[in-house]
Protein backbone atom coordinates (compact mmCIF):
# COMPACT_ATOMS: atom_id res chain seq x y z
CA UNK A 1 0.00 0.00 0.00
CA UNK A 2 2.88 2.31 0.80
CA UNK A 3 4.38 1.36 -2.57
CA UNK A 4 1.16 2.30 -4.37
CA UNK A 5 1.06 5.71 -2.66
CA UNK A 6 4.67 6.32 -3.71
CA UNK A 7 3.94 5.32 -7.26
CA UNK A 8 0.91 7.61 -7.37
CA UNK A 9 2.92 10.46 -5.88
CA UNK A 10 5.71 10.22 -8.48
CA UNK A 11 3.22 9.81 -11.29
CA UNK A 12 1.51 13.01 -10.14
CA UNK A 13 4.86 14.82 -10.02
CA UNK A 14 5.65 13.66 -13.55
CA UNK A 15 2.29 14.84 -14.89
CA UNK A 16 2.71 18.22 -13.17
CA UNK A 17 6.20 18.60 -14.62
CA UNK A 18 4.96 17.79 -18.13
CA UNK A 19 2.12 20.31 -17.80
CA UNK A 20 4.48 23.00 -16.53
CA UNK A 21 6.87 22.30 -19.39
CA UNK A 22 4.03 22.39 -21.95
CA UNK A 23 2.65 25.65 -20.59
CA UNK A 24 6.08 27.19 -20.65
CA UNK A 25 6.64 26.14 -24.25
CA UNK A 26 3.21 27.40 -25.22
CA UNK A 27 3.91 30.82 -23.74
CA UNK A 28 7.27 31.06 -25.50
CA UNK A 29 5.77 30.02 -28.81
CA UNK A 30 3.15 32.78 -28.60
CA UNK A 31 5.57 35.58 -27.85
CA UNK A 32 6.00 38.08 -30.69
CA UNK A 33 7.61 41.53 -30.61
CA UNK A 34 4.30 43.19 -29.73
CA UNK A 35 3.33 41.04 -26.74
CA UNK A 36 4.74 43.49 -24.20
CA UNK A 37 4.46 46.58 -26.36
CA UNK A 38 1.79 49.20 -25.71
CA UNK A 39 2.51 51.36 -28.77
CA UNK A 40 -0.73 52.74 -30.21
CA UNK A 41 -0.66 51.26 -33.70
CA UNK A 42 -4.16 52.51 -34.44
CA UNK A 43 -3.03 56.08 -33.73
CA UNK A 44 -0.06 55.61 -36.07
CA UNK A 45 -2.30 54.26 -38.82
CA UNK A 46 -4.81 57.04 -38.30
CA UNK A 47 -2.05 59.63 -38.62
CA UNK A 48 -0.73 58.05 -41.80
CA UNK A 49 -4.22 57.66 -43.26
CA UNK A 50 -5.79 60.96 -42.22
CA UNK A 51 -2.75 63.25 -42.36
CA UNK A 52 -0.63 61.76 -45.12
CA UNK A 53 -2.57 59.48 -47.47
CA UNK A 54 -5.88 61.34 -47.81
CA UNK A 55 -4.27 64.80 -48.21
CA UNK A 56 -1.93 63.31 -50.83
CA UNK A 57 -4.85 61.96 -52.84
CA UNK A 58 -6.77 65.22 -52.37
CA UNK A 59 -3.85 67.16 -53.82
CA UNK A 60 -3.50 64.68 -56.67
CA UNK A 61 -7.19 65.06 -57.49
CA UNK A 62 -6.88 68.85 -57.64
CA UNK A 63 -3.84 68.61 -59.89
CA UNK A 64 -5.32 65.96 -62.22
CA UNK A 65 -8.60 67.87 -62.49
CA UNK A 66 -6.67 71.02 -63.36
CA UNK A 67 -4.66 69.11 -65.96
CA UNK A 68 -7.85 67.77 -67.55
CA UNK A 69 -9.45 71.22 -67.71
CA UNK A 70 -6.38 72.72 -69.35
CA UNK A 71 -6.13 69.79 -71.79
CA UNK A 72 -9.73 70.46 -72.86
CA UNK A 73 -8.90 74.11 -73.41
CA UNK A 74 -5.84 73.20 -75.45
CA UNK A 75 -7.55 70.71 -77.79
CA UNK A 76 -10.43 73.13 -78.34
CA UNK A 77 -7.98 75.74 -79.63
CA UNK A 78 -4.42 74.42 -79.95
CA UNK A 79 -1.81 77.14 -79.57
CA UNK A 80 1.58 77.47 -77.92
CA UNK A 81 0.30 79.34 -74.86
CA UNK A 82 -2.31 76.68 -74.06
CA UNK A 83 0.16 73.87 -74.75
CA UNK A 84 2.71 75.43 -72.39
CA UNK A 85 0.11 75.73 -69.63
CA UNK A 86 -1.01 72.12 -70.15
CA UNK A 87 2.61 70.96 -69.97
CA UNK A 88 3.00 72.84 -66.67
CA UNK A 89 -0.18 71.26 -65.29
CA UNK A 90 1.13 67.83 -66.28
CA UNK A 91 4.34 68.41 -64.36
CA UNK A 92 2.48 69.58 -61.25
CA UNK A 93 0.20 66.54 -61.32
CA UNK A 94 3.15 64.18 -61.87
CA UNK A 95 5.02 65.71 -58.95
CA UNK A 96 1.91 65.32 -56.82
CA UNK A 97 1.78 61.63 -57.74
CA UNK A 98 5.14 61.08 -56.05
CA UNK A 99 3.42 61.33 -52.65
CA UNK A 100 0.77 58.71 -53.60
CA UNK A 101 2.75 56.04 -55.39
CA UNK A 102 3.56 54.02 -52.24
CA UNK A 103 -0.08 53.42 -51.28
CA UNK A 104 -0.99 50.69 -53.79
CA UNK A 105 -3.30 48.75 -51.48
CA UNK A 106 -6.99 48.91 -50.60
CA UNK A 107 -8.75 51.42 -52.88
CA UNK A 108 -5.68 52.02 -55.06
CA UNK A 109 -5.15 48.29 -55.59
CA UNK A 110 -8.83 47.92 -56.52
CA UNK A 111 -8.34 50.19 -59.54
CA UNK A 112 -4.70 49.22 -60.16
CA UNK A 113 -3.81 52.88 -59.79
CA UNK A 114 -0.01 52.79 -59.91
CA UNK A 115 0.32 50.77 -63.10
CA UNK A 116 -2.64 52.58 -64.67
CA UNK A 117 -1.24 56.08 -64.37
CA UNK A 118 2.55 55.68 -64.15
CA UNK A 119 3.89 52.72 -66.10
CA UNK A 120 6.94 54.09 -67.85
CA UNK A 121 8.37 54.44 -70.39
CA UNK A 122 5.39 54.98 -72.64
CA UNK A 123 4.78 52.56 -75.48
CA UNK A 124 4.72 55.04 -78.36
CA UNK A 125 3.96 52.34 -80.95
CA UNK A 126 0.84 51.32 -79.04
CA UNK A 127 -0.18 54.96 -78.67
CA UNK A 128 0.07 55.52 -82.43
CA UNK A 129 -1.77 52.28 -83.07
CA UNK A 130 -4.61 53.58 -80.93
CA UNK A 131 -4.54 56.90 -82.74
CA UNK A 132 -4.69 55.24 -86.14
CA UNK A 133 -7.52 52.94 -85.10
CA UNK A 134 -9.51 55.73 -83.50
CA UNK A 135 -10.92 53.25 -80.98
CA UNK A 136 -9.30 51.61 -77.97
CA UNK A 137 -9.95 50.22 -74.52
CA UNK A 138 -7.75 52.02 -72.01
CA UNK A 139 -8.45 49.27 -69.48
CA UNK A 140 -6.95 46.60 -71.72
CA UNK A 141 -3.60 45.19 -70.60
CA UNK A 142 -2.10 46.19 -73.95
CA UNK A 143 -2.69 49.83 -73.05
CA UNK A 144 -1.09 49.82 -69.61
CA UNK A 145 1.89 51.79 -70.94
CA UNK A 146 -0.18 53.77 -73.45
CA UNK A 147 -1.99 55.91 -70.87
CA UNK A 148 -1.34 57.85 -67.69
CA UNK A 149 1.45 60.32 -67.05
CA UNK A 150 4.03 58.74 -69.42
CA UNK A 151 1.52 58.76 -72.28
CA UNK A 152 0.67 62.40 -71.63
CA UNK A 153 4.37 63.17 -71.49
CA UNK A 154 4.70 61.88 -75.03
CA UNK A 155 1.49 63.51 -76.30
CA UNK A 156 2.35 66.92 -74.83
CA UNK A 157 6.15 66.97 -74.99
CA UNK A 158 7.34 64.34 -77.43
CA UNK A 159 5.43 64.56 -80.69
CA UNK A 160 7.84 67.06 -82.22
CA UNK A 161 11.13 68.80 -81.52
CA UNK A 162 9.52 71.96 -80.16
CA UNK A 163 6.16 73.35 -79.05
CA UNK A 164 5.43 74.95 -82.42
CA UNK A 165 5.77 71.55 -84.06
CA UNK A 166 3.58 69.89 -81.44
CA UNK A 167 0.85 72.50 -81.89
CA UNK A 168 0.94 72.03 -85.65
CA UNK A 169 0.32 68.29 -85.22
CA UNK A 170 -2.70 68.95 -83.01
CA UNK A 171 -4.02 71.52 -85.46
CA UNK A 172 -3.76 69.61 -88.72
CA UNK A 173 -1.43 66.63 -88.43
CA UNK A 174 -2.24 63.04 -89.31
CA UNK A 175 -4.91 61.69 -86.99
CA UNK A 176 -5.15 65.11 -85.32
CA UNK A 177 -8.83 64.65 -84.44
CA UNK A 178 -8.10 61.28 -82.87
CA UNK A 179 -5.09 62.76 -81.10
CA UNK A 180 -7.20 65.47 -79.48
CA UNK A 181 -9.78 62.88 -78.38
CA UNK A 182 -7.10 60.55 -77.06
CA UNK A 183 -5.53 63.27 -74.91
CA UNK A 184 -8.89 63.95 -73.26
CA UNK A 185 -9.72 60.26 -72.84
CA UNK A 186 -6.42 59.63 -71.05
CA UNK A 187 -6.90 62.54 -68.64
CA UNK A 188 -10.50 61.46 -67.97
CA UNK A 189 -9.33 57.92 -67.26
CA UNK A 190 -6.88 59.27 -64.70
CA UNK A 191 -9.56 61.46 -63.16
CA UNK A 192 -11.92 58.53 -62.72
CA UNK A 193 -9.35 56.35 -61.00
CA UNK A 194 -8.08 59.07 -58.65
CA UNK A 195 -11.66 60.05 -57.80
CA UNK A 196 -12.55 56.44 -56.99
CA UNK A 197 -9.56 56.00 -54.70
CA UNK A 198 -10.09 59.26 -52.83
CA UNK A 199 -13.83 58.61 -52.44
CA UNK A 200 -13.16 55.20 -50.88
CA UNK A 201 -10.65 56.63 -48.42
CA UNK A 202 -13.05 59.41 -47.45
CA UNK A 203 -16.04 57.09 -47.44
CA UNK A 204 -14.97 54.59 -44.82
CA UNK A 205 -11.73 52.91 -45.77
CA UNK A 206 -9.81 55.07 -43.28
CA UNK A 207 -11.75 53.44 -40.45
CA UNK A 208 -11.00 49.99 -41.85
CA UNK A 209 -7.35 50.93 -42.28
CA UNK A 210 -6.72 52.30 -38.78
CA UNK A 211 -8.58 49.45 -37.04
CA UNK A 212 -6.70 46.65 -38.83
CA UNK A 213 -3.77 46.77 -36.40
CA UNK A 214 -2.21 43.33 -36.78
CA UNK A 215 1.02 42.60 -38.62
CA UNK A 216 -0.08 39.56 -40.60
CA UNK A 217 -0.63 39.39 -44.36
CA UNK A 218 -3.52 41.70 -45.22
CA UNK A 219 -3.12 43.85 -42.12
CA UNK A 220 -2.69 47.59 -42.61
CA UNK A 221 0.87 47.54 -41.29
CA UNK A 222 1.67 44.54 -43.46
CA UNK A 223 0.27 46.27 -46.54
CA UNK A 224 2.04 49.54 -45.75
CA UNK A 225 5.44 47.95 -45.17
CA UNK A 226 5.18 45.85 -48.32
CA UNK A 227 4.11 48.72 -50.55
CA UNK A 228 6.65 51.08 -48.98
CA UNK A 229 9.40 48.65 -49.92
CA UNK A 230 7.94 47.85 -53.33
CA UNK A 231 7.81 51.55 -54.14
CA UNK A 232 11.33 52.06 -52.79
CA UNK A 233 12.51 49.40 -55.22
CA UNK A 234 10.70 51.13 -58.08
CA UNK A 235 12.82 54.17 -57.24
CA UNK A 236 16.01 52.11 -57.08
CA UNK A 237 15.39 50.03 -60.19
CA UNK A 238 12.95 51.64 -62.63
CA UNK A 239 13.79 55.27 -61.96
CA UNK A 240 17.55 54.97 -61.46
CA UNK A 241 19.04 51.50 -61.98
CA UNK A 242 17.59 50.55 -65.36
CA UNK A 243 18.40 53.89 -67.06
CA UNK A 244 21.89 53.72 -65.51
CA UNK A 245 22.46 50.29 -67.06
CA UNK A 246 22.31 48.10 -63.94
CA UNK A 247 20.27 45.51 -65.84
CA UNK A 248 22.20 45.76 -69.11
CA UNK A 249 25.80 45.09 -68.06
CA UNK A 250 26.57 48.79 -67.70
CA UNK A 251 24.99 49.97 -70.96
CA UNK A 252 22.88 53.05 -70.12
CA UNK A 253 19.27 53.17 -71.30
CA UNK A 254 18.46 56.89 -71.08
CA UNK A 255 15.16 56.44 -72.91
CA UNK A 256 13.87 54.37 -69.96
CA UNK A 257 13.74 57.29 -67.52
CA UNK A 258 10.52 58.66 -66.12
CA UNK A 259 9.42 61.83 -67.93
CA UNK A 260 11.79 61.22 -70.83
CA UNK A 261 10.19 63.93 -72.99
CA UNK A 262 9.40 66.47 -70.27
CA UNK A 263 12.96 66.07 -68.96
CA UNK A 264 12.33 66.47 -65.23
CA UNK A 265 12.99 62.85 -64.29
CA UNK A 266 15.60 63.71 -61.64
CA UNK A 267 13.16 66.08 -59.97
CA UNK A 268 10.50 63.37 -59.82
CA UNK A 269 12.92 60.84 -58.32
CA UNK A 270 14.19 63.33 -55.74
CA UNK A 271 10.69 64.16 -54.56
CA UNK A 272 9.76 60.48 -54.52
CA UNK A 273 12.57 59.60 -52.10
CA UNK A 274 11.79 62.57 -49.85
CA UNK A 275 8.16 61.46 -49.66
CA UNK A 276 9.20 57.94 -48.73
CA UNK A 277 11.33 59.30 -45.89
CA UNK A 278 8.46 61.51 -44.75
CA UNK A 279 6.14 58.50 -44.64
CA UNK A 280 8.72 56.54 -42.63
CA UNK A 281 8.78 59.37 -40.10
CA UNK A 282 5.00 59.86 -40.07
CA UNK A 283 5.45 63.44 -41.27
CA UNK A 284 4.70 65.42 -38.08
CA UNK A 285 2.96 62.53 -36.29
CA UNK A 286 3.44 58.87 -35.45
CA UNK A 287 5.28 56.86 -38.08
CA UNK A 288 7.29 53.70 -38.63
CA UNK A 289 10.16 55.23 -36.70
CA UNK A 290 8.08 55.67 -33.56
CA UNK A 291 6.79 52.12 -33.74
CA UNK A 292 10.28 50.70 -34.27
CA UNK A 293 11.64 52.75 -31.36
CA UNK A 294 8.89 51.35 -29.13
CA UNK A 295 10.10 47.89 -30.12
CA UNK A 296 13.70 48.90 -29.36
CA UNK A 297 14.64 47.70 -32.84
CA UNK A 298 18.40 47.60 -33.33
CA UNK A 299 20.93 47.07 -36.09
CA UNK A 300 24.42 46.24 -34.95
CA UNK A 301 23.71 47.57 -31.48
CA UNK A 302 22.43 50.96 -32.67
CA UNK A 303 18.83 52.09 -32.96
CA UNK A 304 17.51 50.94 -36.32
CA UNK A 305 15.67 54.20 -36.89
CA UNK A 306 18.79 56.32 -36.41
CA UNK A 307 20.71 54.26 -38.96
CA UNK A 308 17.80 54.20 -41.41
CA UNK A 309 17.16 57.95 -41.26
CA UNK A 310 20.84 58.69 -41.70
CA UNK A 311 21.00 56.40 -44.74
CA UNK A 312 17.88 57.90 -46.31
CA UNK A 313 19.26 61.39 -45.73
CA UNK A 314 22.53 60.41 -47.43
CA UNK A 315 20.64 58.92 -50.37
CA UNK A 316 18.60 62.12 -50.69
CA UNK A 317 21.79 64.18 -50.57
CA UNK A 318 23.35 62.15 -53.41
CA UNK A 319 20.16 62.15 -55.47
CA UNK A 320 19.78 65.91 -55.09
CA UNK A 321 23.15 66.36 -56.80
CA UNK A 322 21.68 65.13 -60.07
CA UNK A 323 20.34 67.63 -62.56
CA UNK A 324 17.60 67.37 -65.15
CA UNK A 325 17.24 65.52 -67.36
CA UNK A 326 18.30 62.22 -65.83
CA UNK A 327 18.58 60.84 -69.36
CA UNK A 328 21.67 63.04 -69.80
CA UNK A 329 23.03 62.33 -66.33
CA UNK A 330 23.18 58.55 -66.85
CA UNK A 331 25.46 59.05 -69.85
CA UNK A 332 27.38 62.22 -68.96
CA UNK A 333 27.49 62.06 -65.16
CA UNK A 334 27.15 58.33 -64.52
CA UNK A 335 29.46 58.35 -61.50
CA UNK A 336 27.16 60.67 -59.58
CA UNK A 337 24.11 58.64 -60.60
CA UNK A 338 25.84 55.47 -59.47
CA UNK A 339 26.65 57.09 -56.11
CA UNK A 340 22.97 57.88 -55.62
CA UNK A 341 21.96 54.38 -56.68
CA UNK A 342 24.44 52.84 -54.22
CA UNK A 343 23.15 54.86 -51.27
CA UNK A 344 19.55 54.03 -52.15
CA UNK A 345 20.46 50.35 -52.36
CA UNK A 346 22.14 50.42 -48.94
CA UNK A 347 18.84 51.43 -47.38
CA UNK A 348 17.21 48.14 -48.39
CA UNK A 349 18.78 46.08 -45.59
CA UNK A 350 17.20 48.39 -43.01
CA UNK A 351 13.86 48.82 -44.77
CA UNK A 352 13.25 45.42 -46.35
CA UNK A 353 14.98 43.15 -43.82
CA UNK A 354 15.32 44.79 -40.41
CA UNK A 355 12.09 46.79 -40.30
CA UNK A 356 9.74 43.94 -41.34
CA UNK A 357 11.55 41.55 -39.01
CA UNK A 358 11.15 43.86 -36.01
CA UNK A 359 7.47 44.43 -36.79
CA UNK A 360 6.70 40.78 -37.50
CA UNK A 361 5.73 41.59 -41.11
CA UNK A 362 6.26 39.16 -43.97
CA UNK A 363 7.44 40.65 -47.27
CA UNK A 364 5.10 39.03 -49.80
CA UNK A 365 5.87 40.74 -53.09
CA UNK A 366 8.38 39.21 -55.48
CA UNK A 367 11.31 40.90 -57.14
CA UNK A 368 14.06 39.61 -59.40
CA UNK A 369 16.64 42.13 -58.33
CA UNK A 370 18.61 40.26 -55.70
CA UNK A 371 18.69 43.55 -53.80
Amino acid sequence: MTSNRGSTFFTLLFVMAVLASWNGCKKDDMEVPDDKNDFDKSAMLNNIGANIIIPAYEDLKVKVDSLHIEAESFVANPDIARLTTTQERLKKAWLSWQSCSMFEFGPAADVVLRSSINTFPADTEQIHSNLSAGSYDLEAASNTDAKGFPCLDYLLNGLAADNAGIVAIYQSGQDSANLRSYLIDVTENMQTKVDDVLSDWQGGYLTTFKNNIGSDIGSSIGLLVNQFNFDYEILKNARIGIPLGKKTLGTPLPEKVESYYGQYSSELAQLHLKNLKSLYEGDRGLGFDDYLNSLDAKHGGDLLTNITKAQLSLAIEKLDLLGNPLSNEVTQNSGAVDDAYTEIQKGLVYLKTDMPSAMGVLITYQDNDGD
